[in-house]
């Protein structure tokens, strides 16, 4: 925020740069105080490891004087020594190890020392009274091992710590003991090995918590042993900082526990001798950031005065040139400064010089430019005026191409332009129709307006005729002059195009001398534009009217019709194909051919592709191919004609007329059907008829009266049933022309089938078929004739299909939701196997089975109730399993 609010001087850069020179600094320090913090760690360690070393030396003191005292008693135990060997091997065991001071055995024969002669009662009760006064006898010969007792204090002999070990016979049993004592300066001796600092020194704690100060001379140091006792005891080891009251200082300790023997190590020393290495690398150190701040700050100092400040003088002379004040001059306080610095303000004070003398050539030139400027404003604002014209003229064009609109926009621009009282444009487009518009800024009358008009449009032609600009600046005596309204003004300017006139725009002004040279390259240059933008107007206008002319003529074709561009491309395709092929929810524009086939072949259209592609690349002419497509389960059959499009001999994408033949191919399938059956249903009753005609026409033949009856009657129901094979026929094909016409009335469908199951009852001679109402039935209107046609068929069906004693049943009932009539038909016969469900209705379909082929039939008795249901609107479906009889419903709406 600060560096882009605010300006930085450049002795605050200084300052920045002087805090970045110290980051190092501070880094260093801190670099520098970890590794003095480390420093002294390490120090501490080294004092540590040299308790480690006294703890070493101790250890092995005790362990080597123990293990000689323990060998002296083994040996005693078991070899029969008489005193004067023992006193012997005593002196010898002191004279090599000098930390003893002596050694004195004691056993129930005997007593003997190294130091006396011939031990006395008196001698012996004071030295089993040290060693029972130091250890405690019970454990001592209990656990029969050798022991170190704490410091001996006596008054009779120095201080002292025994060692002492209990000595046992062959038997292993307990009879006597050895004790030595110690000589602590020996100790001291060992101890001083390891000394490392001048003033330090080292103090053990026995495991009675006596402290032995080494040297003696430091006994003072039990006034501040305290915290070392209490690290002792919660610590095995470590190292402590403190302030000692004995010798008024502050001492580092390390301290350590001898384990084995319960003892404690202290070596202290003071504190500025264990870290004076360290001190010494930081005063070092702290000398050397002292004096790097220092030069720092100094460079600073001198940064500022040898650069900021002249810096700050030459900033303050560009402020005051830069105010106008070419007179200032850079004076600097010092001559003690850079050479650059000296320099800078010398090229300054000399370019302030040329700037005050180019500025007073400028003021010279500047009256001069400003004339040209001026002129040249003049041209760009005509300029600018021609092209705002033409602009608003371009722009109607973009937003309407009716040429009256686009001329009255180019008026009204040429209007705003001109700053004229009368305004007249005549336009004629390419086929010869005349577009005139006047914009007045005059209060007249509009007789006088027709008057005014009619002699504007006059010069308006004199104009288009001499195909040339008529300029009149001083009228007199005109048209256009009378006393109330003083047009004294006129300029007219042809409108031309290719070498075409098109029209004029004819302006006039009451001002006299209103236009001049200027203002006649202004309208020429404007109607030049205004005849390109005209001439195109009118020829869009023209090319669009056929467009849409050919458009129309192209939607309303009853075929399909779609074009693909040189790149394989749909660059068209009409409703009709859009329709014929289902393309209703996919683009077809812009989609290549192969997108349009892997459409077509996923949508169930068989299309010759390969041939059509081979027809797009060869651009083959007036190709046919046919295509098949399944929609809503019925197959479309259509005819592909191809045809290339050439313009001006140049091949520039190929197209197909789609014919629907689904209609011819339904024709020719019904024609073969119809021939087939016709031909084979018609033989067997002409047959009959012909047989039975021909025996009563045989000669010499006589036949009784009931023969002749029966032949006759034979013939009648041949006769009949080719009538009714006949009239099915015809049906069939009136429903499949579309051509079933209906008689609709109000019928009451409860009598209807009442009346037809009585019928069948009576024409049977049986009681098996049943009618069975779900609820009240209203009047539905319907062809009565057609659906007593309907329910027979079906009627007959379940009968000849079924066995002489099986029931049927015809159910009716109203579904009020649905507004429908439901009337099913239920037989018990043979059945239909589901696979037949789908081709049950079809024209000509049989099932061919043993039981099946028993009974007679056209074939044509479902599709034609089928037909006659739909027709009515409503549906027809069957239900049925093989043996398990069949049930057909036809619903009928009301």
């Amino acid at each position: 925020m600060l560096f882009r609010d605010r300006k930085l001087k450049i002795h605050h850069y200084i300052s920045i740069i002087a805090l970045l020179a110290l980051i190092p600094m501070l880094l260093l320090g801190v670099n520098l105080s970890y590794n003095f913090i480390q420093k002294g760690n390490e120090l501490r360690k080294q004092h540590l490891s040299s308790v480690n070393q006294v703890h070493k030396e101790i250890t092995t003191f005790f362990q080597t004087h123990l293990l000689a005292i323990d060998t002296l008693g083994k040996q005693s135990g078991e070899m029969n020594l008489s005193p004067s060997e023992l006193r012997e091997a005593l002196i010898q065991v002191t004279e090599h190890y000098e930390g003893f001071s002596e050694i004195y055995l004691d056993t129930p024969d005997f007593q003997v020392s190294n130091r006396v002669l011939e031990v006395t009662d008196n001698y012996r009760e004071t030295k089993r009274t040290q060693l029972f006064l130091s250890i405690t006898a019970s454990d001592f010969f209990s656990l029969g091992k050798p022991y170190i007792s704490p410091v001996v204090r006596d008054i009779i002999i120095d201080d002292t710590i025994i060692v002492a070990t209990p000595i046992k016979n062959r038997a292993g049993v307990f009879y006597g003991y050895i004790m030595g004592f110690l000589d602590l300066s020996y100790l001291q001796e060992a101890i001083n090995k390891h000394k490392i600092y001048h003033d330090g020194y080292t103090v053990l704690v026995d495991s009675a918590g006596n402290i032995i100060p080494f040297p003696e001379e430091n006994m003072a140091i039990s006034q501040s042993a305290q915290p070392i006792l209490e690290e002792l005891k919660q610590n095995g080891s470590g190292s402590i900082e403190y302030y000692s009251a004995a010798y008024n200082r502050w001492e580092i300790a390390g301290f350590l526990t001898a384990s084995e023997y319960g003892w404690g190590i202290w070596v202290a020393a003071p504190r500025n001798e264990v870290m004076m290495p360290l001190f010494r690398v930081a005063g070092l150190f702290s000398l050397l950031i002292i004096i790097g701040v220092t030069v720092i700050l100094v460079m600073r100092y001198l940064l500022v005065v040898n650069i900021s400040k002249p810096l700050m003088a030459l900033d303050a002379a560009c402020q005051e040139f830069s105010c106008g004040n070419l007179e200032y001059r850079v004076k600097y306080n010092s001559d003690n400064l850079p050479a650059e610095i000296i320099s800078l303000g010398e090229k300054f004070n000399y370019m302030a010089a040329s700037v005050q003398y180019s500025t007073t050539l400028l003021k010279n030139h500047r009256d001069d430019l400003e004339e040209r400027v001026d002129e040249r404003t003049r041209e760009l604002v005509t300029k600018n005026k021609e092209l705002s014209v033409l602009y608003a003229a371009a722009s109607s064009v973009r937003s309407t191409y009716d040429l009256a609109e686009v001329i009255a926009n180019v008026l009204q621009g040429i209007v705003d332009l001109f700053q004229v009282e009368v305004s007249n444009i005549v336009v004629k487009n390419e086929e010869g129709e005349k577009h005139a518009l006047s914009v007045w800024d005059l209060d007249l009358s509009e007789e006088e307006k027709n008057r005014y008009t009619e002699y504007l449009e006059g010069i308006s032609e004199q104009s288009t005729q001499e195909r040339k600009p008529i300029l009149n600046n001083d009228m007199q005596a005109n048209y256009l002059h009378d006393g109330e309204h003083l047009t004294k003004s006129l300029i007219s300017v042809p409108i031309i195009h290719n070498d075409s006139v098109l029209g004029a725009i004819t302006l006039a002004s009451c001002q006299q001398h209103r236009f001049g040279k200027p203002d006649a390259e202004l309208l020429q240059a404007i109607c030049t534009q205004i005849g390109v933008i005209i001439s195109n107007v009118s020829l869009f206008n023209v090319i669009n009217k056929e467009h849409n002319t050919l458009l129309a003529v192209i939607n309303s074709m009853n075929e399909g019709l779609i074009l693909f561009g040189a790149n394989a491309t749909i660059i068209y395709a009409n409703p009709v194909f859009i329709k014929q092929f289902a393309m209703e929810n996919f683009l077809c524009q812009g989609m290549t051919f192969q997108q349009m086939i892997e459409y077509m072949q996923t949508h169930g259209v068989d299309i010759p592709w390969e041939e059509m592609w081979e027809d797009f690349f060869i651009k083959k002419g007036f190709q046919q191919r046919e295509a098949t497509i399944m929609r809503k389960e019925k197959q479309f059959h259509y005819l592909l004609m191809g045809f290339p499009v050439v313009s001006n001999t140049i091949s520039i994408g190929y197209g197909y007329i789609i014919r629907d033949i689904t209609r011819e191919k339904e024709v020719d399938s019904l024609k073969d059907s119809i021939l087939s059956t016709v031909s084979h249903e018609l033989r067997t009753p002409l047959t009959t008829i012909r047989g039975c005609a021909e025996s009563l026409l045989r000669k010499g033949v006589k036949w009784d009266k009931i023969e002749k009856q029966e032949f006759l009657e034979a013939i009648v129901d041949e006769s009949k049933r080719l009538s009714e094979l006949i009239e099915n026929i015809m049906d069939m094909s009136k429903i499949e022309a579309g051509a079933l016409n209906l008689d609709l009335h109000d019928v009451d469908i409860k009598k209807l089938i009442e009346r037809i199951v009585t019928g069948f009852r009576m024409k049977m001679l049986s009681e098996n078929i049943t009618v069975e109402f779900q609820n009240e039935i209203p009047i539905v209107q319907l062809d009565e004739r057609r659906i007593e046609q309907v329910l027979s068929n079906l009627l007959e069906n379940g009968i000849k299909y079924s066995n002489e004693k099986a029931q049927l049943l015809v159910r009716t009932e109203y579904a009020k939701d649905e507004g429908l009539v439901k009337v099913s038909v239920i037989d018990h016969g043979i059945g239909i196997d589901d696979q037949h469900h789908a081709f049950i209705f079809e024209r000509f379909y049989r099932i061919n089975t043993p039981l099946t082929n028993k009974v007679r039939g056209s074939g044509v008795g479902l599709s034609i109730t089928k037909g006659i249901i739909e027709a009515h609107g409503g549906s027809i479906r069957v239900e049925s399993m093989a043996g398990c009889g069949t049930t057909f419903t036809f619903t009928i709406p009301c």
